[in-house]
């Protein structure tokens, strides 16, 4: 399969030139919506090839991984709203009412985390295993939409909390260190080592949470969208205010790696760790795929929606579709 270069977002620490990463022992499938069909959501392999396409006003909101195992959440029209799906390798495991914000694939099971209308007040969250109800949390105290599993613990990131704490196997962790209630935080936990990125609200400071101390060594003006451990290193992701436009304030998004600032040309999206690697998604006008802060290089596809070929012809590169709505690595198969 034809792969290129075309497009490459640059992430670049002291103006560096992006150098290709070689990407040799997974795949990586990207998600989109409204491409192919305007109605329906694709995924697709970096290289280019069709993996799945959902069926007619169905979109794919999240994809994880387990193995060479992928999974989605797609969401579908109904009567009543929209109903959500799960499913695996492109066979669908279990529909529902809830709405699901998040999802995790461990030895096989599948941890949802779940409510009833994200639009409306939100009163209760459940987590699942597979289709099984196995914690209820009161939305008035703590709210989240964010879920990292590991070896069957389940700990839920603090969108919104009261009080400075986080939340594992129904059980509620105090963060020492931190005063003020705490909204639109971040999670991620490797064994004993946990980590919360934190947007100063209410009198506290933006900044992260790391095994018992509070830090905010980090850019000035930084807001947080996501973090992430790899090999026992902190990285945060977000963007920085580097002036005032027209328009208002302007940001730039920034990746901290270990104590190291890299600029980004788009949004980061999502950061995945994969053994001691750290993959990150960055979107723009272009949509990128980063391994260890270099660029993967992405294949072509066949434009087949005539509304699209006559702005790019009938091939483009996967950069060239803007805001790809996931990504995930998994194992390579076995040929």
């Amino acid at each position: 399969m034809l792969v290129g270069l075309m497009g490459l977002v640059a992430c670049e620490e002291n103006g560096d030139e992006p150098t290709p990463a070689k990407v040799d022992d997974v795949d990586i499938y990207l998600a989109v919506n409204g491409w192919e069909d305007l109605d329906k959501g694709v995924i697709y392999s970096a290289d280019g090839d069709t993996i799945y396409i959902t069926e007619e006003g169905q979109h794919i909101h999240r994809l994880a991984a387990d193995g060479s195992d992928w999974y989605a959440i797609i969401s579908e029209g109904g009567d009543n709203g929209p109903r959500f799906a799960v499913l695996k390798n492109g066979q669908r495991l279990f529909s529902t009412d809830q709405y699901i914000y998040d999802i995790c694939v461990e030895k096989g099971n599948v941890y949802t985390l779940r409510s009833l209308n994200p639009n409306g007040s939100i009163e209760q969250e459940w987590v699942y295993r597979n289709q099984e109800q196995i914690y209820e949390i009161d939305c008035y105290e703590y709210f989240s939409i964010q879920m990292v599993v590991e070896n069957g613990h389940v700990t839920l990131a603090p969108y919104y909390t009261p009080t400075p704490r986080y939340w594992i196997d129904g059980q509620f962790v105090i963060m020492q260190g931190i005063d003020g209630k705490l909204e639109y935080c971040f999670i991620d936990k490797v064994g004993d080592d946990v980590l919360v990125g934190i947007n100063g609200t209410n009198g506290c400071p933006t900044g992260y949470w790391h095994n018992g101390n509070f830090y905010n060594d980090i850019p000035d003006r930084m807001s947080i969208n996501a973090v992430k451990l790899v090999d026992g290193k902190v990285i945060l992701a977000g963007s920085v205010v580097v002036g005032q436009g027209g328009s208002g304030v302007k940001t730039a998004p920034v990746i901290v790696n270990d104590g190291r600032e890299y600029r980004t040309d788009g949004t980061v999206a999502r950061l995945i760790a994969y053994g001691k690697d750290l993959y990150h998604l960055c979107n723009s006008s272009l949509s990128q795929i980063f391994k260890n802060m270099k660029p993967v290089p992405l294949g072509y596809i066949e434009v087949k929606n005539e509304r699209y070929q006559d702005v790019f012809g009938d091939r483009i590169n996967l950069s060239q579709i803007p805001s790809l709505s996931d990504f995930i690595v998994v194992t390579k198969k076995k040929s």
